[in-house]
Formats: structure tokens, sequence, C-alpha cells
């Protein structure tokens, strides 16, 4: 099914909101998840928050099982939320979309992270277990928190991808994570850089670093 919200949704505080089996739910309004509320999308759901419209993730979610989460406007994972991606599932920062970490990102076991608009890391991204993020096509992901690859995972800036670390913020690979700085990415790391436990980098043709 396909619901459509033009108003405000609420998922209130210890309550379960699951969108699932091939669904999908476009907010064109206000999506809000409060403090410790659950949010599973799995088994192919869609979720696309609209150029027009605006979220707020407190508490848990969870994007798995082939289904995919789509910002196109404004959203924000707050400093009580604990997202995490898995299992094929896939969270894109679309082109004119903004999203905010402020907690703790875990794109884990196939999960796929990519970045076309604009994301900002305040809290921590981890990605591990053949976990992929891509920044690319004129997006861009700032790092003013922590961010760690590892365990055959892979960062990829490529063809207009801008990364930047702050000058607080960390990025490291470990434990067979890679990190690509490909064709035409773009990257400035004022802050914490490091590979360690045989992590790899890659600096492709024209990448600046």
């Amino acid at each position: 099914g396909t619901v459509d919200v033009g108003g405000s949704l609420h998922v209130a505080p210890y309550a379960y909101f699951d969108v699932v089996y091939g669904s999908s739910l476009y907010v064109y309004g206000w999506f809000y998840q409060d403090w410790s509320a659950y949010s599973y999308l799995y088994q192919g759901a869609y979720v696309s928050v609209e150029s027009i419209a605006s979220a707020y993730f407190d508490g848990y979610v969870y994007v798995e099982d082939g289904s995919s989460l789509h910002v196109y406007g404004d959203a924000e994972f707050y400093y009580g939320s604990n997202v995490e991606v898995r299992y094929y599932g896939e969270l894109y920062v679309e082109s004119g979309g903004s999203l905010i970490a402020r907690n703790y990102l875990y794109v884990t076991d196939w999960g796929y992270l990519y970045v076309y608009g604009d994301m900002v890391v305040d809290g921590g991204l981890y990605a591990y277990g053949y976990a992929q993020l891509y920044v690319e096509y004129g997006g861009t992901l700032t790092i003013n928190g922590y961010t760690t690859v590892e365990y055959y995972s892979t960062l990829t800036v490529y063809y207009d991808g801008k990364l930047m670390v702050g000058r607080y913020g960390g990025l490291e690979a470990y434990y067979y994570g890679s990190i690509y700085f490909d064709y035409q990415g773009r990257s400035d790391l004022f802050g914490y850089f490091r590979l360690y436990q045989d992590a790899y980098l890659y600096l492709g043709w024209d990448a600046i670093v």
C-alpha cells in the first residue's frame, strides 16, 4: 500500500511504527519520532521525506531487508537516536536534501549509504560488515564527530563528491576497511585521520585530498 502524509505524523515514546512488505510512505509535511520509540522499515519498504517536508528521528530506527529511506527535504537523527541501516537496507540523502546525525548511525552487514545532498555527522558514523558508503554527484559529507570504516567496508568519495573532516572530527579505517578518493572527489581533512590494521587507502585519478 501507499500512504501520503500531508500534515504531521507522530510516533510517541515506546510506540512501534512499521513500514513493511513493499509498502510506501511519502512525507510531505512533518514526521516526528519521539524518544525511545521504534521505527522499522523492512521487506522492501520505501519511505521518502519529500523536498517540502521535514523529519525528526529520536529513539531507534532500523532500515533493513531491502528497504530504503530517502531524504529530499530536511531530516535529523537527534541526540537520543540509534539508527541502523543493515541487511541490504539503503539510506539516501538526495540532491537538495539535508541530514544531520547528532548521535549514532550504523551502516552494517551489507547496508548502503548514498550522499548526493548535504550530510553532517556530529555524533558517530560506523560502517562495518561489508557496508558501502558513497559520497558522489555533488554530495557533501561533513564529519564533526567520528567516522570509522572497518571489516571489509568501503567509503568512496567520487565524481564531484566532497568530504570534510572538521578540526575536531575524526576519520579512520581499520581491519580491511577501505577509503577511496576517486575520480573528481574532493576532500579536506582538518581533523584526525588514521589507517591501521590492514586498512586500504586509494587515490584515484583527478582526486584531490
